[in-house]
């Protein structure tokens, strides 16, 4: 699975666990983690926001290039269920906080194509839609 925290991270030269300060998140390091996304995508599972339109086409594009098939699942829920999540993370990699998802959550995130699924029930019922979506 190609992960854009986890990717961030090695970019910036931090373990997984280590928190990341501001720099970390600036557009021009946005634009290199998802252009490494890009590169180790061809042959993983993509999990990142993809917040933009930009950036959803892109990494269709990647696939497209590979000459493998792309589906873009968009997951989502209500706001209090993500936070609620975000507020019970322990030992994750990503340092998304509940007021990363704020911002977040104010994305203008343009026409969103990809397949939608709700992940507001148990992880394994998002699992189950998601296999559905794909066909699997």
């Amino acid at each position: 699975m190609a992960r854009t925290d986890a990717i961030r991270k090695r970019l910036a030269g931090v373990g997984l666990n280590e928190r990341l300060g501001g720099d970390g998140y600036a557009q021009a390091m946005t634009e290199r983690t998802y252009r490494a996304m890009a590169a180790e995508a061809t042959e993983a599972i993509a999990d990142a926001v993809f917040a933009s339109p930009d950036e959803r086409r892109a990494i269709a594009d990647v696939a497209h290039a590979a000459g493998v098939p792309f589906q873009g699942l968009w997951l989502e829920a209500a706001s209090e269920v993500m936070a609620e999540r975000v507020r019970k993370r322990r030992r994750n990699v990503s340092d998304a906080d509940v007021a990363v998802l704020e911002k977040q959550l104010a994305y203008d995130l343009g026409a969103i194509e990809w397949r939608r699924i709700d992940s507001s029930g148990a992880r394994a019922e998002t699992l189950k839609a998601g296999l559905a979506a794909l066909g699997l």
